[in-house]
């Protein structure tokens, strides 16, 4: 049960959320497991992602790489990107 909590904890789940899903009759503890660990491996791919744009950035700013503008936002959310240019301009 612990397990259960602090996997749901770690991908942000609040508290009250967790206890309404754990004390659901047809909770399937094989099946959370299944989502937290495809959520986690999506989460790892978005973070490889982000630190080769991280990598590609640094070796554009150094002048040993051209990158185009599109390379400098590889592994960001697009709508979340959408919504703060919105608000930034």
């Amino acid at each position: 049960m612990l397990q259960q909590i602090l996997f749901f904890r770690e991908l942000g789940f609040p508290l009250s959320d967790i206890q309404k899903l754990l004390a659901q009759d047809d909770f399937d503890k094989v099946r959370a497991l299944g989502a937290h660990r495809k959520t986690l491996e999506e989460d790892i791919v978005r973070k490889a992602s982000l630190i080769a744009t991280i990598d590609k950035t640094i070796l554009h700013l150094s002048g040993q790489q051209i990158i185009s503008d599109k390379e400098l936002y590889y592994g960001f959310d697009s709508e979340k990107q959408k919504e703060y240019e919105k608000n930034q301009f």
